[in-house]
């Protein structure tokens, strides 16, 4: 649950995340920004856009601040090549969103089997991303009370939908300013050589996901990703979870009675997804906002509340 705000304090805290985003504040202010795993302080709305409804190219959800600003948006594609739908997250891309940015769950609107047909079916998916983009920032500028800073996105993914990201990257190595992995499966990631991209990467692993019944295959995620990539890069496993910890409970719930995957009890899931929301936040506000004192809660596991596994990052952007 987020905390209601007054009007005063939805304007202050609106004029202080302006001046941090865009560079106002002194170094020394930055640095007395809030831990990222605090809950965030920006109430949360949703907008729903459909084929069907408003002629876009996918159906998505908007997950913006309630509040008049500018920010950055992320652009999130779900499990099973986003045939888990970003309403199956809905908690952590509002946690996330809470923080400060605009967080869209692109959903495909084709059949699961097509994804296992011709490559031109998986380029056509890989347009139709891509056609979402550009329809999102021409169509939702009047449906929501914040608006995105188009020219600065950042992509984020949950298991394979990574390997739809991940070759959006491929393909265009400018397309944004920061991309998340998230429990990444990318079978593709195998043919690929180092890509020539600046943008910044954290590919992030729950332990589990590479336990029986293998729902992210060694090789194929996280670690690969990370060697592909070039810099800023970081990379963490997290101790004791699994993959489907992160979504809402309902959908966690199925994963858990069906053991499609494995994941913890239900009595941790609340931590955990605060935990990987602060770490998102934290390598963001750092990579793309430019708060250097940020990247601490990414590059030092003694700040991290939760243990890792294992742990890397590359700074030196020497390749």
């Amino acid at each position: 649950m987020y905390r209601k705000m007054t009007t005063f304090q939805f304007r202050i805290t609106g004029l202080i995340f302006a001046l941090v985003n865009s560079g106002v504040l002194s170094f020394k202010q930055r640095q007395l920004a809030v831990s990222p795993f605090t809950p965030g302080q920006f109430p949360i709305n949703s907008i729903v856009v459909d084929p069907k409804d408003d002629k876009s190219p996918l159906h998505s959800t908007v997950f913006y601040p309630e509040v008049i600003g500018t920010f950055i948006p992320i652009y999130f594609i779900g499990g099973l090549y986003g045939h888990v739908l970003s309403e199956d997250y809905s908690d952590f891309l509002t946690e996330v969103a809470s923080h400060g940015f605009i967080v869209i769950g692109m959903d495909p609107n084709s059949p699961l089997l097509d994804r296992y047909q011709m490559q031109e079916s998986r380029e056509k998916k890989l347009d139709l991303y891509l056609q979402q983009m550009k329809w999102l920032a021409e169509h939702t500028g009047n449906k929501t009370t914040s608006v995105a800073d188009w020219s600065r996105p950042v992509l984020m993914c949950q298991s394979a939908g990574c390997d739809d990201t991940l070759e959006m990257i491929h393909q265009n190595t400018s397309i944004a300013k920061a991309s998340v992995f998230i429990d990444p499966v990318s079978v593709h990631s195998l043919d690929m050589k180092i890509i020539p991209s600046k943008i910044a990467v954290l590919t992030y692993m729950a332990e589990l996901s590479e336990a029986f019944p293998y729902c992210c295959i060694a090789g194929m995620g996280w670690n690969k990703i990370y060697e592909l990539m070039t810099c800023i890069k970081v990379r963490m496993e997290v101790k004791k979870f699994g993959h489907c910890d992160l979504l809402d409970h309902a959908a966690w719930a199925l994963c858990h009675d069906t053991k499609i995957c494995r994941t913890t009890d239900d009595s941790r899931l609340q931590e955990y997804r605060s935990f990987t929301t602060g770490i998102v936040v934290a390598f963001l506000q750092w990579t793309v906002f430019g708060i250097s004192d940020m990247a601490k809660y990414v590059t030092q596991p003694a700040l991290m509340p939760l243990t890792l596994k294992d742990f890397a990052f590359d700074i030196t952007c020497s390749t």
